[in-house]
This record gives structure tokens, C-alpha cells and sequence, in this order.
């Protein structure tokens, strides 16, 4: 047989679909050259997930970018004869580039004799039922895989010398002694402006990189037994990272706030190293007790400021989560055998012939399920747009909270306005109607536009730590009064007047609805009401006779 040019596209093999010994993947090789930027050549082959590092191979995290992007590269066959074209994205290639590169001189990273997994390349995206049932196992290849290396992009600056020295030197010794305050003690005002500029605005652009708000990377990050960061030429250890935002949280504020080092970008994949490892690794040294906490409710409001292509990957980027498995929000869970949990049924399965609409409705469904409460109703937030879209106004739109902080989900919630109601029994009904228990406090009127509902009033009356509370949920949130009771409320900003403010039996908070029908109510979301956040307004249930009423959320 002659060499092949490269002139048609790869075609995909179909995956196996006996899983007796265990699911089938793809995993790749990329084959020597003796040119450092020459062509791309990978093999592909077909492998079963047997059991811990077996097969081994390493998980690649990367950011996808535009399609408009892509760059082929080659695919040969195990014989090096047939040559195909393969298309990925740029950011894939120009990893593959640099891991090939390091080649002769780094022995973690020696490429000739590892497999990679990356989803670009071993997913077959065009079909949608291999898609679904590849993303429903990305959490156990991540798992079983030996690490993950992470590309945070080309480094033309030559800034990543110095971002990786000055972490390691805090992290490092950090992460072997985090009590001895006496090796790094708190740095004053003072003391940061002795400190490099240059090295310091490195690790400021390093906490921008664009890798950090990708959903998909929580999982990548979160299940790999280990990570290497890369950027440009330089890798780094993860674990190293992490403990440099412990200190920087710890001891190093100030120099954070001086530089304007954007740490709410690192924070998702900081918790998900966190968060996985606790609910994962067997050996994990931090106690467990707040596992019960990592309900996936938490896991979806965590992930909500990342960004993803598909709006429907903001659910399904997260059933690597052991919580997508938990059939009741409130018994733990302690067990650290991923392999086992996953051999569990999801709760929601991927599937991509579905619209976002149904994804999301099915998935609020089943949050119902998990927390027999109205927890999940904490999450919903709305535009203009969202409100008219068809959807049930009860169900979360995953992909409109972004940094807005969801009032009433918590599970060790601060506040509990109906305290010592009534029993609730709610129910989901014929065309997403969901049935619940309710009682008007009063009615919304008197808005003013201009008011900051961080400036109102109460705030400066109420205890500090209220106030540390309240402050946050001001976020996309407006300011109005009570018409009955002249009460300072903080909540939705579709919020009009004549909407009505309600207890709901089930929930923590109250909630703002407006009637649409007889006993039919669309959901606009939950509110602040100052000073009945604490079960106060019970009395008056009291004394007006506990008059509930059934509704209907449409």
C-alpha cells in the first residue's frame, strides 16, 4: 500500500456498545517529527475504561474557542499508510504543538509513550447519541486517567517564568506548612510595595486567562488525580496553585487588592478542586462532614458566572458530580468510590436532540425530586426575555444568573420567614404546572429607580452580620415598599406594582407572583422583606387565621 495524501476527511469508527468490562473511549497518540512545527500526526484507537490508570492516559483541558478557528490535523491509520484530515481547534493544536516540543527534555511529559484523551478529537461531535453518552462518562475518563494537563494558552510575553517562581515560592512552602504563619506572615501595605510589579501583573494576566470561566473545565480540573498548568512552554503543578490562593486569602489580601489580582475568575476551579476531591479521593486529608452540602442545586448556582457554547452543557458539564446521582438532597452521601457511584443511574441524561427548554425544565423537575422543598426556586431570576420565552416561570435559567447571587437555596439557609408553618405538600402537574401552599403577605407598590437597594434604610439599623448577607443579593435585584405593610423589600427587578408578595409553605423566603388566572400565578422570584426574614411575620399568620390558599406556578 502507498502513502495517501491528505485529502478527505477522518471518518469516525463507531464505538462499541458492549460495556461488560467496562465503557469504550477513543485515545490518541501525536507521533514524533523531527521538525518542531511541523505537521500534527495522531493515531487513534479504541479502549475500554477497565479500572483506575488502566488504560493509562492523560486528560486534556483546554479552551474550545470558534469553530471558525479549527486547524486540521492528521489522523493515520495503524499502519502510517492512510492519512486523514481531522478538524480542532486551534487552542488543541497549539497545545499538541507544545507538548510535542517538550518531548526529549521533560520525562512527565514524555508524548511518545503516552495516550491522551481530549473531547475535540475523541468524541465524535456530529453524532448526537454517541455526544450524549460520552459526556455522561467524561467524569469517570477523568477520573481513571493518570492527570490532566491544562492549557491556559501561547505566552508571547514570556510572563509565565515568573507567575510560576513567585507562586511556587509562596505556594510551596505553604502547602507543606499551612499553620507556620512565621515563613510568610500577613503582608502589610508596606511590604507589597516592595514586592515586583512585573511579577505580580504576571500572575495577574495568568488569573485572567480565559481557560478559568469554562464550565467544562470543573470536572477536568476537579476528577484529575493530578494537574499541570501550562502556558506557553511552562507547566506548573496545580496543587501549588491552590495553595497560593490559600495564602493570598490568608495572609496575602493586601497584595491581592493592591494588584487587582481578579480572583473571582480562579474561584470555580479552585472549589472544584476542592469540592470533587473531598466527594472523590479516597486519601483526602480535610474532613467530610459538609459533604451533604455539595448538593447539585450548589453545583449548578456554582457554575452559573462559566461560560459554555451550548446552553445546555451548563446542566450537563456537572453529571460528573456525585450529587447528580443522589436521589435526596438531605442523606449523606460519605463514599469515595467514584467507580461505584457512577455505576448508579444519572438523574438526568444528556441529550442533545433536546431544546435548552426541556433540558432545563426536566432538570428543575428533578431538584424538586432531590430536595422535597422549594429550594430550587431560589434560583430563578428573569429578563424581559426569559419571562416570555414558554417556559414555566418556576424553572432556573441556568444561563441568566451569572454572578447574581440565588436568595433561598442554601441548605443551612440564614433566613426562615414561615418558621413553624403550616405542612406543605406541593406536586408537579399536567403542563408544567407546579402545585403549591401559599399565604399573601402583601402587595408590591411605591418604586423609585433612582433608589440603590444598598442604600436602603434598614440596612444601617440591622446587625452587621445581616447587613454582610443582604449586601451581596442587591446584584440584580431592585428596591420597593409594601403597599399594606410598608415594608423595605430588595428582589426582582421585573417587579411591579400590584405583584403580590407571598409565603410559600416549602420555602425560606418569600416570593414575588403575579396572577394570571384564577389561582394561577406566574413566578417572578423570591425577595428580602425587611424584618420578617426571621419567622417574625408568623404572627400575623396567626392572628389573620392561617389562611392559605392552593396555587398553581405556570
Amino acid at each position: 500500500m502507498t502513502n495517501q495524501a491528505v485529502d478527505s476527511p477522518y471518518v469516525y469508527e463507531d464505538l462499541a456498545s458492549d460495556e461488560v468490562e467496562g465503557p469504550w473511549i477513543r485515545l490518541f497518540k501525536v507521533r514524533a517529527s523531527a521538525e518542531p512545527n511541523g505537521p500534527i500526526e495522531i493515531t487513534i484507537r479504541h479502549a475500554i475504561l477497565k479500572q483506575k490508570h488502566d488504560p493509562k492516559f492523560w486528560g486534556l483541558s483546554y479552551v474550545w474557542g470558534q469553530a471558525s478557528d479549527d486547524v486540521p490535523l492528521t489522523v493515520v491509520d495503524s499502519d502510517g499508510l492512510n492519512k486523514k484530515w481531522l478538524p480542532v481547534r486551534r487552542s488543541l493544536y497549539e497545545f499538541l504543538l507544545t507538548l510535542r516540543s517538550r518531548d526529549s527534555d521533560d520525562s512527565e511529559v514524555a508524548l511518545h509513550e503516552l495516550e491522551f484523551w481530549a473531547d475535540r478529537i475523541c468524541i465524535n461531535q456530529d453524532n448526537l447519541e454517541e455526544r450524549a453518552h460520552q459526556v455522561s462518562l467524561m467524569g469517570e475518563i477523568y477520573w481513571h486517567a493518570e492527570g490532566v494537563h491544562i492549557w491556559l494558552g501561547q505566552d508571547p510575553g514570556g510572563l509565565a517564568t515568573k507567575a510560576f517562581t513567585e507562586i511556587r515560592r509562596y505556594g510551596d512552602q505553604y502547602w507543606f506548612h499551612p499553620n507556620d504563619e512565621q515563613r510568610f506572615p500577613f503582608l502589610n501595605q508596606s511590604d507589597v510595595e516592595k514586592l515586583d510589579i512585573d511579577t505580580w501583573q504576571a500572575i495577574k494576566q495568568l488569573f485572567e486567562a480565559q481557560w478559568f470561566e469554562r464550565v467544562w473545565i470543573l470536572q477536568e480540573v476537579g476528577l484529575g488525580n493530578k494537574a499541570f498548568m501550562w502556558w506557553g512552554g511552562k507547566h506548573f503543578d496545580f496543587n501549588m496553585f491552590a495553595a497560593f490562593d490559600f495564602w493570598l486569602r490568608r495572609q496575602g489580601a493586601t497584595a491581592q487588592h493592591h494588584f487587582r489580582l481578579p480572583r473571582a475568575k480562579i474561584i470555580p476551579a479552585l472549589n472544584a478542586w476542592y469540592d470533587y476531591g473531598q466527594s472523590t479521593v479516597q486519601d483526602w486529608q480535610a474532613p467530610r462532614g459538609s459533604q451533604i452540602e455539595m448538593n447539585f442545586l450548589k453545583q449548578l448556582i456554582a457554575a452559573a458566572p462559566s461560560q459554555t457554547t451550548d446552553p445546555r452543557d451548563r446542566v450537563y458539564a456537572l453529571l460528573s458530580h456525585p450529587s447528580s446521582r443522589r436521589t435526596s438532597t438531605w442523606e449523606p452521601d460519605m463514599r469515595t468510590d467514584y467507580r461505584a457511584i457512577c455505576r448508579e443511574p444519572l438523574l438526568i441524561t444528556p441529550n442533545y436532540t433536546k431544546t435548552t427548554e426541556v433540558v432545563y425544565y426536566e432538570t428543575a423537575c428533578v431538584l424538586l425530586r432531590q430536595h422535597r422543598d422549594l429550594h430550587p426556586l431560589g434560583a430563578v431570576f428573569h429578563d424581559k426575555e426569559t419571562f416570555n420565552l414558554g417556559l414555566p416561570t418556576w424553572v432556573p435559567r441556568w444561563d441568566t444568573i451569572g454572578s447574581k447571587i440565588p436568595l433561598g437555596c442554601d441548605l443551612r439557609t440564614p433566613w426562615n420567614c414561615s418558621k413553624g408553618g403550616p405542612n406543605f405538600d406541593l406536586k408537579l402537574m399536567p403542563f408544567g404546572r407546579l402545585c403549591v401552599t401559599l399565604w399573601k403577605w402583601a402587595t408590591v407598590e411605591n418604586f423609585d429607580s433612582e433608589t440603590d437597594p444598598a442604600q436602603l434604610p434598614f440596612l444601617s439599623q440591622v446587625s452587621r452580620e445581616e447587613r454582610k448577607k443582604v449586601l451581596p443579593l442587591c446584584n440584580g435585584r431592585k428596591a420597593f415598599r409594601s403597599k399594606e405593610r410598608n415594608d423595605q423589600c430588595i428582589g426582582p427587578e421585573l417587579a411591579s406594582t400590584g405583584d403580590w408578595i407571598v409565603f410559600i409553605f416549602g420555602s425560606w423566603v418569600p416570593h414575588i407572583l403575579r396572577c394570571c388566572g384564577f389561582r394561577t400565578y406566574t413566578h417572578l422570584g423570591t425577595c428580602y422583606v425587611a424584618g420578617i426574614m426571621h419567622g417574625e411575620g408568623m404572627e400575623f399568620f396567626e392572628k389573620e387565621g392561617r389562611e392559605t390558599q392552593m396555587a398553581f406556578l405556570v
